[in-house]
């Protein structure tokens, strides 16, 4: 049965609209009836209706001016202007606010019972849509292992049908074909390396590590592919705007320690990380797997995770003219000594002046990423090294020539030292989104859109919430929305569908289920307990 609303201000008109149409089309009923356009607003932002016949000349506010109020409300209602009026503005406004049809009186019933049933043609054609909808995400879900092999394996090998895999990434969401792969290796720790012969308890650790590495993984890349192998763990991570080198460097490097330090490993096992190069498409994407097995087998190395680039650089043949710096630098900034720092700056620069000015930047962001990465223990309260590394690449990359160089250096040092020996700011970011969960709870929030406000990474803000409140973003999100939920019950007598509108859920029905997953009974029964 569709609900239909009739909006005009003749009670005559509207009595022979209803008649007519209940009359002759057994799948419709006339639900709603409003006179002027005050009543019509509080109609629809009180009820759902499947059709609208809205009148333009109403007292009190337009058809026009309300159907300008009440997009949101309107947003799955199909809307029928019937007037006498043949403006073509009219016409005109209407079709801006998505009208269905516009009639003009007096229309033969032979076209308005035409202009219903397309109405009616059009829902039925967005329900089964919505189904078909469902049923493809359901039947992707069965076989995204499937597809997640195929992919992969031909990111691996450079060889496959790229033109169906585009189709692949499609069907899962992914939009971008930019990315990199990153693998994970699990071995045991005292020998550093595979035991030819394992016991089944050494098996079962390291399944179970694998378990959550691919978990840890999963929360916080949504579109991530992964195969695992045993011991190993491939995943091809997407990028939807690849930054800088550095930048998407950091980023992987960044990503890596995330998951390392989220999973719980075992004293016995440890796990290695090997990452591959960003690339701009599938057909290169096994450069980055080759990569990513060069920095994962590199025996130049303990570090737990490696990065190709960090690895194989050109310029490690002559990084050593700045090592020393480097850690005489770090001591500097600790000690908040900038006298000391403006020294050791002048001979960090006096050390490069051999080298190509083109180059200079080059190294001094290597250097002081690596400080970046050396302070991390002296930040108080566990300053996000994600974010002053991305802020480093965003400001030393823009700066061309030596002695801006060397300036933008020194005041960046001076405010490193600062913020080292600074208080701790955790308490203030979490705070800030707080607030701004508060303020913006009702529209579709996301976790990034948290971190960009509060101006840090995703993976800092994920780590925060965690650490700060005992719960992940989406545990509280839910809560202050189901929190909003049970106020607004308490006080307003909304309909269902106001109300998940003003929680911020697109869903009547995913409202509800999380509503009595939260507090235990359905909306309507907390209702009644008030």
């Amino acid at each position: 049965m569709y609900e239909v609303l009739i909006a005009d201000d003749e009670a005559i008109e509207r009595s022979a609209l209803k008649m007519m149409l209940e009359n002759n089309i057994g799948q419709i009923r006339v639900t709603g009836e409003a006179e002027n356009g005050i009543q019509l607003l509080q109609l629809l932002k009180k009820n759902r209706y499947d059709i609208a016949i809205v009148d333009i000349e109403m007292p009190g506010l337009s058809g026009l001016e309300v159907l300008q109020m009440a997009q949101k409300e309107l947003e799955n209602t199909r809307v029928i202007i019937f007037t006498a009026y043949s403006s073509f503005d009219y016409a005109q406004m209407s079709l801006r606010y998505h009208a269905f049809d516009y009639l003009l009186k007096p229309t033969r019933r032979e076209k308005l019972m035409a202009t219903m049933e397309r109405c009616i043609e059009d829902i039925e054609s967005a329900q089964r849509e919505a189904v078909n909808s469902a049923k493809l995400k359901k039947i992707i879900e069965q076989i995204r292992p499937l597809m997640d092999e195929e992919l992969l394996n031909s990111f691996c090998t450079g060889s496959g049908d790229f033109d169906r895999l585009k189709i692949y990434l499609n069907a899962l969401e992914i939009s971008s074909e930019a990315g990199y792969i990153i693998i994970f290796r699990i071995r045991d720790r005292k020998r550093m390396q595979m035991i030819p012969e394992e016991t089944f308890d050494q098996l079962a650790r390291k399944k179970e590590v694998a378990m959550r590495v691919t978990s840890e993984l999963s929360d916080l890349v949504e579109h991530a592919l992964m195969q695992t192998r045993r011991d190993k763990i491939t995943a091809f991570i997407p990028i939807e705007r690849a930054g800088t080198e550095y930048q998407n460097r950091m980023d992987s490097i960044h990503l890596a320690h995330v998951i390392l330090e989220r999973v719980r490993i075992p004293e016995t096992v440890e796990v290695i990380a090997g990452i591959g190069s960003v690339q701009d498409s599938l057909e290169r994407m096994h450069l980055s797997y080759r990569e990513s097995i060069s920095a994962l087998h590199d025996t130049k190395t303990n570090m737990a995770i490696r990065h190709y680039n960090d690895l194989f650089d050109k310029r490690e043949q002559d990084w050593h003219i700045l090592q020393n710096e480097q850690g005489q630098l770090l001591s500097a900034i600790r000690d908040e000594d900038m006298e000391k720092q403006k020294k050791i700056i002048e001979e960090i620069f006096f050390a490069l002046h051999k080298k190509p000015e083109q180059e200079h930047g080059s190294y001094i962001l290597e250097m002081m990423v690596q400080i970046l990465h050396n302070a991390d223990p002296y930040f108080s309260g566990g300053q996000d090294q994600r974010f002053q590394i991305s802020r480093l690449c965003r400001e030393c990359m823009n700066i061309t020539d030596s002695n801006s160089l060397k300036l933008w250096l020194t005041e960046y040092c001076r405010k490193l030292s600062q913020e080292i020996n600074a208080g701790s700011h955790t308490g203030i970011v979490i705070e800030q989104a707080k607030k701004y969960i508060d303020d913006n709870y009702q529209e579709d929030l996301s976790l990034n859109d948290v971190s960009r406000h509060c101006n840090v990474s995703i993976y800092y803000m994920s780590r925060l919430f965690k650490e700060k409140l005992g719960e992940n973003y989406s545990t509280y999100l839910t809560r202050v929305r189901m929190e909003a939920a049970k106020e607004m019950i308490r006080k307003y007598d909304y309909p269902l569908k106001t109300l998940a509108d003003k929680c911020g859920f697109r869903s009547v029905g995913y409202f509800c289920r999380v509503f009595k997953q939260y507090t235990g009974v359905t909306a309507g029964e907390f209702k009644e307990q008030r």
